[in-house]
């Protein structure tokens, strides 16, 4: 069974690839080419977007946006981005690997300056 949240605090997540508003397609529904929508309207997925809980330990995660950046967000395997969410709104569910994921959708995403701390 899935849980719906609010999260009240800014999330603070990492990308591994480039993201880049002028090649962001909208998400899909599973096994279809029917695009999918929340609340009436596409959403935009987050590819390569890594995460870890206060323990450190990798979390599962998947991130919709309901507007694109306004500017390429460019990261890669090699040099990871910070990115935090705004507005987000998480499900939370046991994945396949019966480990908790979270399943996030967002108003936008921004990137974090490498010296700059995530506003708490």
């Amino acid at each position: 069974m899935a849980t719906t949240l609010k999260i009240e605090t800014v999330v603070e997540l990492g990308i591994t690839d480039t993201l880049d508003p002028g090649k962001m397609e909208p998400a899909k529904v599973y096994g279809s080419d029917e695009t999918k929508l929340v609340d009436g309207k596409p959403v935009f997925p987050v590819r390569g977007v890594f995460a870890a809980d206060e323990k450190g330990y990798a979390v599962n995660v998947y991130v919709k946006l309901r507007n694109k950046p306004t500017a390429p967000i460019i990261a890669t395997p090699f040099a990871p981005k910070r990115i935090e969410l705004v507005n987000p709104v998480a499900t939370v569910f046991v994945a396949n690997n019966h480990r908790i994921a979270y399943s996030v959708v967002a108003d936008s995403v921004h990137a974090v300056d490498d010296g700059e701390k995530a506003a708490k």
